[in-house]
């Protein structure tokens, strides 16, 4: 039924079985500016009632056959009717007839009288009451709605006689029924969980008693026994000072209690892992300090982080590293002793807090086991991957009493124990934080070389054992370091590896030593062949194929001018990828070779599966040939299983006549060393090319 404002011409359905009465009765109404419906009988007007939906029905209680009271109950039958303002018109008198009207859901009594316009104003108030009740059972109705979406219902606990009344909503809150609670207040808190009740029943007595606020959550059990969260408000009403009742709303709040729960998880733990994150395992080290100080007790912090983790990552994908990180997170669960603190700091690096030390010996016991777990190989999606740790320790009160500090330290220990080759841990000492400052300030240099064109290339001359000339060159980086001058790549290249600039550097060098290649052979050297090494992390890269290709063909070389070098350790880290690799340089038409060949752990039956041109033989060995023949037994050896495999040798690090001698005798290929020619720059090579190979001279070279 509209609403008051929407009344603009209302609807009456007039009802008498007296055509006068009627006739009478509408133009009174149509004059007040209703729309009126007549109907002579109950029966006709329950018909009428089919097709039109008025604002009132005003009805005779006395007709022929149905009469008013029994039209009126069949009208509240239907409900669509069961609100609409009916008015009986009668004009007899007694107290049965106006009890059963009721009864039977008439709204009022109008007695008939002559003055019709009094009739129209009783008509015009049942319907401004009717619209003002419709707007409050709307109101109601929509209040109700709000609180079933939020999960609101009403409590009034009256305090003298200690009894509760609860909404309906409220029930549904606790999954009861009326009739399953006595409305005692002690019944109510039979709901609340039994942790809890203290804490409701003080906090309820405080509001009552000492004014205090009545705003509490509490877990309540549910009538199937699920735990449930609360928000209980209320305010209390006094009678001269004394508390009288308490009315106000109890929400139900398990949503947005596990969504805190969640954000707070999120906020504390590593989403990958599900271990403590950083923020969590500072906060969880500053109590564990102040409890090792209590007990007088050692507390040791261990960083580690996985060797050949960013090689697995670039090979594998990040899909595969994510799986070991999870795995290493199992395993450090299993491997830890109960109350020791596990975190995940960031990327493949994780942090301990040992408590309740009593010694050194202690600790070394559970790090050991931790370094050994840690080594086995994992099995995952397929694939068998060998990952060991490189763990740093610092002790507490003895390294430091500072947190910040202890992390430092740990952190400094981690970075020695990598040098020191991985898969050990190593003890913080002094003089670790320089080095580790040190390190760093290297690395942010190294950036700045990158820009500052501070990087260079020497060459170092590879000559035909035979012929006496110059075959090829090895590309050799250097750094022009502005303080410390010309460094080595042993200085810098394992910062340029872990951070990532390594693939930068790597491509760099690649370029610029094809672009002084190819002037070579413009001037002449056509003969004379290029090889550069490449680290394990750039050779494993997915886009390495592409670089390269994209070198070659912005530089026009013959790519059999060109040999791609990696190191026994590079190629066993993933051998499947690195034949896949190799077979893929050599399908550009590139050679391939295992660098420092010796120093490794190569078996025969991985040797013949690699698609490589020659092995070039570690300087250990060549730098133990001296006067004696057996001194090269070594070398002889390794040249001969070259050969007897259809391998070209190259020799590096030949630094003495006698040694040039001996590997011409046992046939080496290629000879490399300063006994030859220390590593040069570029503009220098050309010098030594005039006087060691004629132009236009095409001599038997490397790897034919």
């Amino acid at each position: 039924m509209p609403s008051e404002l929407a009344l603009v011409q209302p609807t009456v359905l007039l009802v008498d079985d007296e055509p006068d009465e009627r006739l009478l009765v509408r133009r009174e109404l149509e004059t007040a500016g209703m729309r009126v419906h007549e109907c002579n009988s109950g029966e006709a007007a329950l018909q009428k009632l089919s097709s039109i939906t008025p604002d009132l029905v005003l009805l005779d209680l006395i007709m022929p056959g149905q009469d008013g009271i029994e039209t009126c109950r069949e009208i509240r039958k239907h409900p669509n009717f069961k609100d609409i303002p009916v008015l009986m018109l009668t004009g007899v008198d007694g107290l049965e007839y106006i009890r059963k009207a009721f009864d039977a859901g008439a709204t009022d009594f109008i007695t008939k009288t002559t003055q019709f316009d009094f009739v129209a104003q009783r008509i015009k108030y049942a319907l401004r009451n009717s619209s003002r009740t419709l707007d409050l059972k709307t109101w109601q109705q929509q209040l109700k709605q709000v609180h079933q979406v939020a999960k609101i219902g009403y409590w009034q606990l009256s305090v003298p006689d200690c009894r509760i009344l609860l909404s309906d909503e409220a029930l549904k809150l606790f999954t009861i029924e009326r009739g399953d609670i006595d409305n005692s207040f002690s019944s109510f808190l039979d709901l609340v969980h039994l942790s809890d009740r203290d804490k409701v029943k003080t906090v309820i007595d405080n509001a009552l008693f000492n004014h205090h606020k009545l705003n509490i959550d509490y877990r309540t059990i549910t009538k199937n026994g699920a735990e449930r969260f609360v928000n209980l408000q209320g305010e209390v009403n006094y009678n001269n000072g004394s508390p009288l009742s308490i009315v106000g709303l109890i929400q139900d709040i398990t949503e947005r209690k596990k969504s805190e729960a969640s954000m707070q998880h999120q906020a504390l733990y590593d989403s990958l892992t599900d271990l403590s994150n950083r923020r969590l395992f500072q906060e969880r080290l500053s109590h564990a300090m102040s409890k090792a100080h209590r007990e007088e007790k050692l507390l040791a912090v261990c960083f580690f982080d996985l060797d050949q983790f960013k090689m697995i990552n670039d090979n594998l994908g990040h899909a595969v590293g994510d799986e070991l990180l999870k795995s290493v997170a199992k395993r450090l669960r299993s491997t830890m002793r109960q109350g020791d603190i596990v975190a995940r700091i960031s990327g493949d690096e994780f942090a301990l807090a040992i408590e309740g030390l009593s010694n050194v010996d202690e600790l070394e016991k559970i790090v050991e086991k931790l370094r050994f777990r840690l080594s086995q190989p994992y099995r995952l999606r397929g694939h068998k991957i060998y990952s060991s740790a490189s763990i740093g320790v610092a002790l507490y009160p003895l390294d430091s009493a500072d947190r910040d500090t202890m992390l430092r330290n740990a952190d400094a220990a981690m970075y020695r124990a990598k040098e020191l080759g991985g898969n050990c841990f190593c003890y913080y000492t002094h003089d670790m934080n320089d080095r580790a400052r040190r390190r760093l300030e290297l690395e942010k240099n190294l950036r700045k070389a990158i820009s500052n064109q501070e990087l260079c290339l020497y060459y170092q001359p590879q000559i035909d054992s035979d012929t006496n000339e110059v075959v090829g060159v090895e590309a050799l980086l250097r750094w022009k370091h502005p303080e410390f001058g010309l460094l080595p790549p042993s200085k810098f290249l394992s910062i340029a590896d872990d951070s990532g600039l390594i693939f930068s550097i790597g491509q760099w060098a690649l370029l610029t030593a094809c672009h002084d290649l190819r002037r070579w052979h413009q001037s002449g050297y056509e003969h004379v062949r290029l090889s550069i090494n490449m680290s394990a992390r750039q050779f494993a890269q997915e886009s390495i194929i592409g670089n390269v290709s994209d070198v070659l063909r912005s530089t026009g070389l013959n790519p059999n001018s060109i040999c791609v070098e990696i190191t026994e350790d590079a190629a066993m880290k993933n051998i499947s990828g690195t034949i896949e690799t190799m077979n893929q340089f050599r399908s550009l038409g590139l050679r391939t070779a295992i660098d420092d060949f010796g120093a490794g752990h190569f078996s025969m039956n991985l040797l013949q599966k690699l698609p490589i041109d020659s092995l070039n033989v570690d300087r250990s060995f060549i730098m133990r040939i001296a006067g004696r023949e057996q001194d090269g037994n070594t070398a002889k050896g390794i040249i001969a299983l070259a050969h007897s495999l259809g391998l070209k040798v190259v020799a590096e690090g030949v630094e003495t006549k006698i040694q040039a001698e001996f590997l011409r005798r046992h046939r080496c290929d290629v000879l490399q060393g300063y006994y030859f020619s220390p590593p040069v720059p570029a503009n220098e090579i050309e010098n030594f090319l005039q006087q060691y190979a004629p132009k236009n001279q095409l001599n038997n070279a490397i790897l034919d």
